[in-house]
């Protein structure tokens, strides 16, 4: 596990429950199911000083531009991995917990089919990955569907007790269905 994926699979918990605004632009996605690597824009940072942003659904009248989120351009390094290699079941594991880190970014729910498909992808080509099955955990999260991310979560915890991301889906399901006793 490399340092992208310990730094995007600590307490899913609190991440998914903390989503981000920032202003993006989508594209349709390809039919690979991922985004093209430009799809997934960045905010403009480059506007002078005093200058009005124009509001959107996520910024107001009067607010600068964010700063750039370094996940855009891991996004697109880990696209090109899966691109040259459609097996590398890392890679598309990576990619969508890189999805999902830019969901709490920008709020943007279009971006959860992308890594549905790299964590389907990921646990085709190695289901015994319990790091695979916390991801599509967290996704179940984000998208609330609690019952679905405890069953996974569980099945995660069977593979690898030690993994905290796999206990964490599984607390914050419980937590979710009401059920705080067992969580």
């Amino acid at each position: 596990m490399n340092a992208w994926t310990r730094r995007l699979t600590m307490p899913l918990a609190i991440a998914l429950l903390s989503a981000g605004c920032a202003t993006t632009t989508s594209s349709p996605p390809s039919s690979s199911g991922l985004p093209p690597s430009g799809a997934i824009e960045q905010p403009a940072t480059d506007a002078p000083a005093g200058t009005a942003v124009p509001a959107g659904p996520t910024s107001s009248a009067n607010a600068r531009p964010t700063a750039t989120s370094p996940t855009v351009a891991e996004i697109a390094r880990l696209q090109a991995l899966v691109t040259a290699d459609a097996a590398d079941a890392n890679a598309q594991r990576d990619l969508g917990f890189a999805l999902l880190q830019r969901v709490r970014e920008t709020a943007d729910p279009t971006l959860y089919a992308p890594a549905a498909t790299a964590f389907e992808t990921a646990r085709r080509l190695a289901p015994d990955d319990a790091l695979v099955l916390a991801g599509i955990g967290g996704l179940q999260l984000g998208k609330h569907q609690f019952a679905q991310a405890l069953a996974i979560g569980r099945e995660a915890v069977a593979l690898s007790p030690n993994l905290a991301a796999a206990r964490a889906v599984v607390v914050d399901a419980l937590v979710e269905l009401g059920r705080y006793d067992v969580a």
